[in-house]
């Protein structure tokens, strides 16, 4: 299965903004308006082939564990949500 993942990387002035927002002190209890979504996935013991394929494909794709799966969700989206060319 031979299939293009958009690789283009961000802009620069992009790029300031994120950097931005990740960094810097804040008080306990404040949430920055641009804070990142945290997400945890749990595994069961049975799940080896998951964590395998998951080491493969980054290593397939070069990207690393979050990059991957925002990569996979944005493409489902695409296949289950398009419109199929005719």
């Amino acid at each position: 299965m031979n299939q293009e993942f958009n690789t283009k990387k961000m802009l620069k002035e992009n790029q300031q903004k994120v950097s931005s927002n990740q960094g810097g002190s804040s008080s306990k209890g404040a949430v920055k308006e641009n804070a990142p979504t945290k997400k945890h996935i749990s595994y069961n013991k049975y799940d080896d082939r998951v964590l395998k394929g998951e080491e493969k494909l980054m290593e397939r794709f070069s990207c690393g564990y979050s990059s991957l799966h925002k990569m996979l969700i944005l493409k489902e989206l695409s296949n289950q949500f398009s419109t199929p060319y005719l």
